[in-house]
């Protein structure tokens, strides 16, 4: 009988190419298997609030009126989105805990136990929780309460995950670190298909505390470094956390949620940071309630403020906080095989 070997390799090779991927397989580490069942480009939405003063539910109880920009909205809103996106960095920009009858119960007769404004911050699941200059016209106590329901752990008697609390210019007054309980950053990992994309969100709280709030309410607190007189947030960033964030956590997105308004005074300097600073790709402010989309150059390039005529890698356009679940693409970061995109969610 004549050997026909062009009928044994027809017949053997589907299942010695099967052998030979079963064996790469079971061979490949963690890593590997990751970034082959990881997808080659998704969507990230960061979805931000601001000033949110205390409002809990979509009914005033005092008057019966409606609320339009309530956290029972922003809950409606997140769950939407959690649903229709690959993923999501949820900001809240301070001015949280005051403002409303409810919380000024809580605050002034329950001395800020329980505080509610926590449980809407668990309970929704945000990522970061940025102090306003309003959460310090407390005593330390009401604070330390809010911060313990934020950093308590899953499965505790309250409800959700603990929020970090992030301000990266609320420092010790002796060691100039950042002061507990608060920390400068968090980093976020989305693995897209063979790469691992690092987003870094940096807080700024705002530098005009001290002119506001008793000393007593920040007692052992300051809000620049030494050598930043003139108290801008372009020397934090430029002298402290930009080669953290860049060169050593290797964030290939920074975000950066600042509590202040447009303006280059120490209260309102958003057009300041924006003009001094690169490698910052989104800054979200409170005052105006924008989002604000900054050239991503990490090298000697000249800082560019947002105009029309920048490039999608550099969106420009700011995106007013007004319209409930407005969005804006844009292409945050790529490699020759993977890409993640950005839309930015200004939720009230």
């Amino acid at each position: 009988m004549k050997f026909n070997f062009k009928a044994l390799v027809k017949k053997t090779l589907p299942g010695f190419l099967a052998l030979i991927a079963l064996i790469t397989l079971f061979s490949a580490t963690p890593a590997q298997l990751s970034a082959l069942a990881a997808p080659d480009s998704i969507t990230i939405g960061v979805l931000t609030t601001t000033d949110m003063h205390g409002r809990i539910y979509n009914i005033d109880p005092l008057t019966g009126n409606t609320v339009n920009n309530s956290f029972l909205k922003v809950a409606t809103l997140v769950n939407t989105q959690r649903a229709a996106l690959d993923g999501t960095i949820v900001i809240d920009n301070g001015d949280t805990i005051q403002g409303t009858a409810m919380s000024s119960y809580n605050v002034n007769i329950e001395g800020g136990e329980n505080n509610p404004l926590a449980i809407c911050l668990r309970y929704i699941g945000y990522d970061v929780f940025v102090p306003g200059n309003h959460e310090f016209n407390y005593t330390l106590d009401v604070q330390k309460r809010f911060y313990d329901m934020l950093a308590a752990p899953t499965g505790s008697t309250l409800p959700g995950n603990p929020v970090p609390a992030v301000a990266a210019n609320i420092l010790d007054v002796v060691t100039e670190e950042v002061a507990p309980p608060f920390k400068p950053y968090i980093i976020k990992e989305y693995i897209v298909g063979e790469k691992t994309f690092r987003i870094g969100v940096l807080g700024f709280t705002n530098m005009n505390v001290p002119n506001w709030d008793p000393a007593s309410h920040y007692e052992g607190m300051k809000f620049a470094h030494a050598g930043n007189t003139q108290q801008y947030y372009a020397y934090e960033w430029t002298n402290y956390w930009q080669d953290q964030l860049r060169n050593v956590e290797k964030c290939d997105i920074v975000i950066v949620s600042a509590h202040s308004g447009t303006g280059s005074s120490r209260e309102s300097q958003i057009t300041h940071f924006i003009s001094n600073t690169t490698g910052i790709i989104i800054l979200t402010d409170r005052a105006t309630a924008t989002t604000w989309y900054i050239k991503p150059s990490y090298g000697p390039q000249e800082p560019m403020f947002p105009s029309p005529a920048m490039s999608q890698e550099a969106a420009s356009v700011p995106v007013p906080c007004s319209h409930l679940g407005q969005l804006q693409p844009l292409l945050a970061s790529r490699t020759s095989t993977s890409c993640i995109s950005m839309i930015i969610i200004p939720c009230l």
